[in-house]
């Protein structure tokens, strides 16, 4: 088992130390994340690896810390490195632990939802790397109010310009929980089948 600091390549963000508190007083500050992954044969993670570096990058999101840990046939409680990942959020050094799947926590959705809810009380949240089409991206409101809670927004790739809530209202539509976040991003990624045609 070992904590594991990805080199800076290409295709991976911009790493920091894990005691590297990031300052969120200014709104060009990435929010930062924890890539947990689990060993499961002698090799390495590869492609679960670069598959959350690029959800990260997408998201615009800087990785603090990767964590690679090989006692996977033990329950959470009692794997060292995934309670190390879930110090990182009660430290304030991230906000979110980023997984491949739910399985590299658990196979077990008891045990997930658990762990998940340890995380949330930390003040971060377990967010899977999927992928979705490029349109959205789910940001950080910048709060003016310095909540101490994360508001999400929503931006549309295509113009820049965040989604706005329902007419004829001009603020940004808010989202207080990633998740609800995620269901509106998955919901309007879906490709909308083409209009009949009256004959």
């Amino acid at each position: 088992m070992k904590l594991h600091r990805t080199p800076a390549a290409p295709h991976s963000p911009r790493l920091r130390e894990a005691n590297t508190v990031p300052s969120r007083q200014t709104p060009t500050e990435c929010f930062q994340v924890v890539i947990y992954l689990a060993k499961t044969s002698p090799a390495f993670p590869e492609l679960e690896m670069r598959s959350c570096e690029e959800y990260a990058l997408t998201h615009n999101w800087d990785v603090t810390l990767t964590v690679v840990d090989d006692e996977t046939e033990k329950p959470p409680e009692q794997r060292p490195l995934l309670l190390a990942a879930l110090q990182t959020i009660k430290d304030k050094a991230a906000e979110a632990i980023l997984v491949p799947s739910k399985t590299a926590v658990s196979p077990i959705d008891g045990e997930f939802d658990d762990f998940a809810s340890q995380v949330e009380k930390a003040g971060g949240f377990v967010q899977v790397a999927r992928r979705w089409s490029n349109r959205y991206g789910i940001v950080p409101a910048d709060a003016p109010n310095k909540a101490s809670f994360p508001v999400w927004v929503i931006r549309d790739r295509k113009t820049g310009h965040l989604v706005k809530a329902l007419p004829p209202r001009p603020e940004p539509l808010r989202f207080y929980s990633y998740d609800r976040a995620e269901r509106w991003v998955s919901a309007n990624e879906q490709p909308h089948p083409d209009p009949e045609v009256a004959r």
